[in-house]
C-alpha cells in the first residue's frame, strides 16, 4: 500500500527487491518527482519536484456518445513511450484537455469513453493542439 503524509512524505510497500522507476505525479499538477534506479529495500529517497510540460488538445465525436456514457467523465491518457509512465487528465464539456507535468520526452495519447477511442502516437511534451478523433 502507499501512504501519504502531511508533509508531502510517502511509503509504498513492496514485498520482492528490485530496482527500477519512481515517478509522482498529481493530475492537474505542473510539476512532477521522478528518481531512477531505486531499490525497492533501499531508501528513504528524496523525490525532488521539478517543472514538467503540458500536451494541450481537443477530443472530438463526443456527441457520438452513448448518453448512459456521457455519465462518466472521460479521461485521456499520456503514455511516455520509452519509460511507460503515465500522466492523466480529464476533459472539459468542450472536449478540451490537458496533461500537466509531464517530464520531457514523447507520448502516446489516448482517451476511452465508452466504446469509442482514440489515440495519437508520438507527440512530444509541451505540444498544443493534439486532436484526438474518437472512434469504434
Amino acid at each position: 500500500g502507499t501512504g501519504v503524509q502531511g508533509d508531502g512524505s510517502f511509503s509504498i510497500s513492496c514485498n520482492e527487491a528490485r530496482e527500477g522507476l519512481l515517478f509522482a505525479q498529481k493530475p492537474g499538477d505542473s510539476r512532477y518527482g521522478m528518481l531512477e534506479d531505486v531499490k525497492t529495500r533501499g531508501g528513504p529517497y528524496i523525490v525532488p519536484l521539478q517543472e514538467g510540460k503540458t500536451i494541450r488538445g481537443r477530443v472530438e465525436g463526443l456527441e457520438e456518445l452513448d448518453p448512459k456514457s456521457r455519465r462518466f467523465s472521460p479521461s485521456v491518457e499520456a503514455t511516455h513511450v520509452l519509460r511507460r509512465l503515465r500522466v492523466r487528465g480529464m476533459l472539459t464539456d468542450d472536449g478540451a484537455f490537458e496533461l500537466t507535468g509531464c517530464p520531457d520526452g514523447t507520448y502516446d495519447v489516448s482517451v476511452r469513453a465508452g466504446a469509442l477511442r482514440a489515440e495519437q502516437k508520438g507527440v512530444a511534451a509541451g505540444t498544443d493542439g493534439v486532436v484526438l478523433q474518437l472512434t469504434k
